[in-house]
């Protein structure tokens, strides 16, 4: 079973890898506008292009809660500010299960994930865990604490990939399509609602079953993500257009 990575050495430790990995795969394209609901910010941004992901990296030591921001979206060089499709933030001082990114670190491999709770936002009616996870078909794998308690995540990708900015890449497509799913009112219908229901009671009554995965098991877990974008591409191809793949993935 994953553990919760909790150490502050070990946290920091796992954001290097993490940056490191990102950086050497996106190209540094300077000091750009960040905006978000409640103002916008400069920092150093990094992206291969108009249409590709765009990450950016900050200490957020005056928050609420101490973190480390890890921004990521799709980059428009059209844009004055850019829009942050998802956060994947990592407590600095704490564990705080209110700050949705985590790492996990699997002892028996050795190996650390990066991980997301599914609790996406957006600051529009719909836009939550519960209809993200039933939308996007994606898994949530459980991860022990110190304290006996677990917190559950999805896996994004191993901080050591080499191939974790591609890792990203899929979960910010599937967080934006999720987005717009929302905005159009795909998620609005009965069968919809009936879905984020019952995923809600399912997940009550599974959680904490999910013991004893080898490594293998846990990097199969993360490239589900390419899975879910290449049905949601060629559902949409066949039917032409993506109310009709927007639920029950």
């Amino acid at each position: 079973m994953l553990i919760l990575v909790e150490s502050k050495a070990a946290k920091r430790d796992a954001q290097m890898l993490l940056e490191a990995s990102v950086m050497a795969h996106l190209e540094r394209l300077g000091t750009k506008n960040i905006g978000f609901p409640s103002g916008n910010v400069d920092e150093t941004l990094y992206s291969n292009g108009d249409g590709q992901l765009w990450a950016a990296f900050s200490n957020a030591a005056d928050a609420k809660i101490p973190r480390r921001w890890n921004a990521f979206g799709v980059y428009d060089f059209k844009r004055h500010a850019q829009v942050i499709t998802v956060e994947i933030n990592i407590p600095t001082t704490s564990n705080a299960a209110s700050v949705a990114g985590f790492f996990a670190h699997d002892p028996a491999a050795g190996a650390t994930y990066l991980m997301h709770d599914g609790s996406v936002g957006g600051g529009k009616k719909g836009v939550g865990r519960s209809a993200f996870m039933t939308w996007s078909g994606l898994d949530l794998e459980d991860v022990a604490r110190t304290d006996g308690e677990e917190r559950a995540g999805i896996i994004i990708g191993r901080v050591d990939d080499p191939d974790l900015a591609g890792r990203i890449w899929r979960f910010v497509k599937i967080v934006r399509d999720f987005k717009a799913a929302v905005k159009q009112g795909d998620l609005e219908n009965d069968a919809a609602k009936r879905s984020i229901a019952e995923w809600d009671e399912f997940r009550s009554e599974s959680s904490g079953r999910r013991k004893g995965r080898r490594r293998a098991e846990f990097d199969y877990v993360s490239y589900h993500g390419d899975v879910v974008e290449a049905l949601r591409v060629e559902c949409e191809a066949s039917a032409g257009k993506k109310s009709v793949c927007s639920i029950a993935r």
